[in-house]
């Protein structure tokens, strides 16, 4: 199975075609029951049958039957100017029409393709208890999708929405934890890892889109319409983080580079002692290449913050390391150059730590990869 992927469209045709919904019902329940069911020798068999326990608990009729109906469909491609678009609709039934079945179908999709992760994986406990998060989180917003809308129903649905956000909080520390276990007692070998790969991109991006449809439904649900409306009736400037919600639509990317960088300073000041200073310029591509204080698109902040995070921490300690290792005097600047042409934006970063051999260079976006030992958190 480790070195054959099956995607939750195929798996729900080949389904479809059996005839008889029971045996429909079984080939599911055994699907996504497979990840519960292995063996290895570091593996307890009290904890696999307690995962079987919950996940019956989990996996009723009704459960199956909507995991069936909403694999079978795709998610609809996410864009921020769609997102922004959706934020406008003249009413917030119409936005909880599209919420309520948009993430039920992307759970659902997920549920099926973690179920093909390799054996040696899918036994981990931290993998098991993530996909029956996944499986409440569905089960908790299925009966949504039929629901008629109305204040109380409105009600309900936020408030389930906050907890499907706090229940997957931890997903990728818990997913990374259960990535080391793989490792200490890998069955696959090489053969897994282009799966592991490609699910797992599958995960954390499935889990992004999911969080970001949830901030928009809150921030429209937070939203005073009439106060809105009577700001754009005014023609004073209304209030877009408040409809939006993780979108601005005039977000400086300079200023949140700067800040990332000094959010980064503190933990390589308390790592190292000190830290590198930061070069960062914008440039109008348009005008001769002019210097400029300020770069803005429609982008989410957070997400560009933890972007330009992990980046200037592995920056800086690089430049720390290989400074020491040289003896350098004073430490090489990190620089950050961003530009902005007609049709997009670039941002280089750059740094003097010793750069990366080419053995590494295919690793590097590799999740079970990294370069920095155990220094780096």
């Amino acid at each position: 199975m480790s070195g054959l992927y099956c995607g939750p469209r195929v798996l729900a045709q080949a389904v479809g075609r059996v005839a008889g919904w029971g045996y429909k019902q079984e080939v599911i329940k055994h699907s996504v029951m497979s990840c519960f069911t292995q063996r290895t020798n570091s593996f307890s068999s009290t904890v696999l049958e307690h995962s079987k326990v919950k996940f019956d608990r989990l996996l009723d009729r009704s459960t199956i039957y909507h995991l069936d109906q909403f694999s079978a469909k795709s998610p609809t491609p996410i864009s921020i100017k769609g997102m922004m678009e959706q934020a406008w609709q003249p009413t917030q039934e119409q936005s909880f029409n599209y919420i309520s079945k948009e993430i039920p179908i992307r759970l659902a999709n997920m549920i099926m393709e973690l179920q093909m992760m390799p054996r040696a994986l899918s036994v981990q406990p931290q993998f098991q208890e993530i996909v029956f998060q996944y499986i409440q989180s569905f089960k908790d917003l299925s009966e949504f999708s039929i629901a008629t809308f109305n204040p109380d129903t409105n009600d309900r649905f936020v408030s389930i929405l906050k907890e499907i956000r706090l229940r997957h909080i931890d997903t990728v520390p818990v997913m990374a934890a259960a990535i080391q276990g793989m490792m200490a007692d890998d069955l696959e070998g090489k053969m897994a890892q282009k799966n592991i790969q490609y699910c797992l991109n599958r995960l954390f991006l499935n889990r992004i889109s999911i969080h970001l449809l949830i901030s928009l439904y809150k921030a429209v649900y937070a939203s005073h319409k009439h106060q809105v409306s009577q700001l754009i009736n005014n023609n004073e400037t209304p209030d877009y983080s408040l409809i939006f919600g993780a979108i601005d639509p005039d977000c400086d990317i300079i200023s949140i580079a700067t800040e990332a960088y000094d959010d980064a300073a503190i933990m390589c000041d308390r790592e190292y002692q000190h830290h590198p200073e930061l070069e960062i310029e914008g440039r109008d591509i348009m005008n001769r290449n002019m210097n400029v204080e300020e770069v803005r698109m429609s982008y989410l902040p957070n997400h560009l913050h933890h972007i330009f995070f992990e980046i200037f921490k592995n920056a800086m300690r690089a430049t720390v390391e290989h400074a020491r290792k040289e003896k350098l005097s004073e430490l090489p600047a990190v620089k950050c150059v961003v530009s902005k042409s007609e049709g997009d934006i670039s941002i280089r970063v750059s740094d003097l730590g010793g750069g990366i051999s080419r053995e590494m260079v295919d690793k590097l976006f590799q999740y079970h990869f990294t370069s920095a030992g155990n220094k780096d958190g």
